[in-house]
């Protein structure tokens, strides 16, 4: 096991000391524990594990969360640590054996460019219903929006080898939400992540936990969510600016109007104009506060207009094919019906796309 441990722990029990010498019976050669500001009557517990020589304890003098300690032992291992693979994170509250540390461990020198999961079977009679609940939750939405599947969101048994370390040291979240973004980060880089089973241990019911389930869940879901909801109303805005500036040509052609060249003619000159200013407005829009890529404006520019193209092109076909063929033939009020559906269910496919090919971030960027 050549790699640091990192245990972030904040009022923790007698566990801890018992995982700390046992990680180092089994020779993890560095231990990293961090005091999360438990304070004075919990002093005795990091005494105990500071006599052990592979262990340092950091310590917060407040609380700062579990995110904050695990940027402090990963930014820590980046200044001190050399000629190891990486940091295995444990939680401090003995659900995680021994035996899974190791095949963590194992699994993460194998895979050095890869964020490593020790994920458990929520499907076990033992599990407590708010942990097989909230996972199983978590782990839907996380693949609608970001696109992968991860059968363990919440899973504190990660193993980051170091070329992915310095992804972690700084992306926002201080408290449990910080392992939600490392899973986020991962998706949108397209770093691998893989998972190893692991024991499910549960000591009373999870008592020991520190997760307020309704605070930390409405934060774990909003981190989930919101580059989608910023997308939604970063297209909603781009459609009031269309409006806006159609009505606004509507009415300030009137050599347009005196010409008699058809009402096709005359609503293109205020069409056209309008869809490309909102365009426009869209991609730097979602550029900027939606998927925030930082990379080449050009090629970025590049596929967002071979995107607009083809989903404009591919609902005009699917809207033809539904109206005509498949139900041969509906008025117009109908076929309305029908655009309205059909463009709306191509939100989730324009997302996709923006996320995973017209803004899709860089290995290195930052």
């Amino acid at each position: 096991m050549n790699c640091a441990m990192l245990i972030p722990a904040y009022k923790p029990d007698d566990k801890l000391i018992t995982y700390v010498k046992a990680l180092a019976e089994a020779g993890v050669p560095k231990i990293i524990v961090v005091d999360d500001g438990g304070g004075e009557p919990f002093a005795s517990i990091f005494d105990e594990v500071r006599t052990v020589p592979e262990c340092t304890v950091l310590v917060h003098e407040v609380n700062k969360g579990k995110g904050r300690a695990l940027k402090t032992g990963l930014s820590y291992y980046l200044e001190n640590c050399t000629g190891l693979d990486g940091v295995v994170t444990g939680d401090a509250d003995g659900q995680h054996t021994l035996e899974d540390t190791m095949n963590v461990a194992r699994l993460m020198a194998q895979k050095p460019q890869s964020l490593i999961l020790g994920s458990r079977d929520f499907d076990q009679d033992d599990v407590p219903p708010r942990s097989k609940f909230g996972n199983k939750m978590t782990t839907v939405v996380f693949k609608l929006f970001h696109g992968k599947h991860v059968g363990d969101t919440q899973t504190g048994l990660r193993g980051i080898p170091n070329d992915i370390i310095p992804f972690f040291t700084d992306i926002e979240g201080e408290r449990y939400e910080y392992e939600m973004n490392m899973l986020i980060e991962c998706a949108e880089r397209n770093i691998e992540i893989e998972e190893v089973p692991i024991k499910t241990v549960y000591i009373d019911d999870n008592s020991s936990s520190h997760f307020n389930v309704l605070r930390e869940s409405m934060r774990i879901y909003w981190l989930l969510s919101k580059t989608f909801i910023f997308y939604l109303i970063s297209g909603f805005t781009a459609y009031l600016i269309d409006v806006l500036v159609f009505w606004l040509l509507s009415h300030a052609l009137p050599s347009v109007k005196e010409v008699n060249v058809g009402g096709w003619f005359l609503t293109a000159f205020a069409t056209a104009p309008a869809r490309i200013i909102s365009s426009v407005a869209n991609f730097f829009m979602n550029k900027i506060l939606v998927f925030k890529k930082n990379g080449d404006r050009a090629k970025s520019m590049l596929r967002f207009v071979i995107l607009v193209v083809g989903v404009w092109a591919l609902s005009t076909t699917l809207v033809w094919f539904f109206a005509n063929i498949v139900f041969g033939g509906v008025n117009e009020n109908i076929k309305t019906v029908i655009k309205m559906i059909v463009d709306a269910l191509l939100v989730i496919v324009t997302f996709t796309m923006q996320r995973i090919w017209v803004f899709k971030k860089d290995t290195d960027e930052k």
